[in-house]
């Protein structure tokens, strides 16, 4: 996991949840933070937004929560779309 990419996606992530950053780690769930669907969605277009990138999920994910689960599951797909941003 690329470190830098992770503590961005966790800055992002902190404004929305009651824990301070450095409590927040790559397997704390979503919802351990507080964070509802809704709230995703606004964390999402803040990713994209600071990553100058564009969040795309699987075309069968029922939701958000089916497809991101934990902070590190955000930085995945961040990174991973970086990763294909380069190519």
């Amino acid at each position: 996991m690329n470190e830098e990419i992770h503590a961005n996606v966790i800055k992002v992530l902190s404004k929305y949840s009651e824990l301070p950053e450095v409590d927040i780690l790559a397997t704390t769930g979503l919802r351990a933070l507080g964070i509802d669907s809704m709230a995703l969605v606004e964390i999402l277009f803040d990713l994209e937004e600071q990553f100058d990138i564009e969040i795309t999920l699987p075309d069968n994910a029922v939701n958000i929560y089916t497809s991101l689960k934990t902070v590190g599951d955000v930085s995945a797909v961040v990174e991973r779309i970086l990763s294909e941003k380069v190519t």
